[in-house]
């Protein structure tokens, strides 16, 4: 009796977390596409890095650029993705 109130309880915990997984990576599984719609910008401003060189954009001034840029981190580690795994 125990032991089933046990099971009860950790399938009422694991069913819910495994629709919720299924649920975010499936525009992924089925198109190959980000899980999550803001990373598209910040993997244009990643490319942007690579390609120009510059943290903030094609513009030297910081000042000048969008909201996104000033996230220069997940920017950064998206840059650095690219480059290793390619």
């Amino acid at each position: 009796m125990e032991k089933d109130r046990e099971v009860i309880r950790a399938a009422s915990i694991i069913a819910p977390l495994t629709i919720l997984t299924s649920l975010v990576l499936l525009n992924y599984v089925i198109n190959g596409l980000p899980y999550i719609p803001d990373s598209w910008i910040h993997i244009a401003h990643s490319e942007t890095l690579l390609r120009t060189g510059y943290l903030f954009g094609p513009s030297q001034n910081p000042s000048m650029v969008s909201y996104n840029y000033q996230w220069p981190t997940v920017n950064l580690l998206l840059a650095l993705s690219q480059s290793v795994l390619g």
